[in-house]
């Protein structure tokens, strides 16, 4: 059962309600649009008696969190440049 607020009770005993009022905050919306944070589903891989790739974790990446969805999006990034890279190469290759 939860303390009413204004006067928080931890095992019995009071605590002071700066401490608490800093702790147990009421959570703001979630922005519409905000992408969904999810990850990968190891135990999928451990029932089909496969391993995660390093590929496929970076790409799962793109949907874990703060600093995962950075290191997926610069992974999309140089991806991309690679890819521009060996296209304008051999577009320079072609007779």
């Amino acid at each position: 059962m939860a303390a009413p607020r204004g006067s928080p009770v931890t095992n019995g005993q009071a605590t002071p309600s700066v401490s608490y009022d800093a702790v147990f905050k009421t959570s703001a919306p979630v922005p519409e649009g905000a992408p969904m944070v999810d990850g990968p589903e190891f135990n999928n891989y451990d029932r089909k008696n496969m391993d995660i790739t390093a590929a496929e974790l970076v790409a799962e990446m793109a949907n874990m969190g703060f600093q995962s969805t950075a290191v997926g999006e610069a992974t999309r990034i140089i991806n991309d440049m690679v890819c521009a890279s060996i296209l304008h190469t051999l577009q320079k290759l072609h007779f």
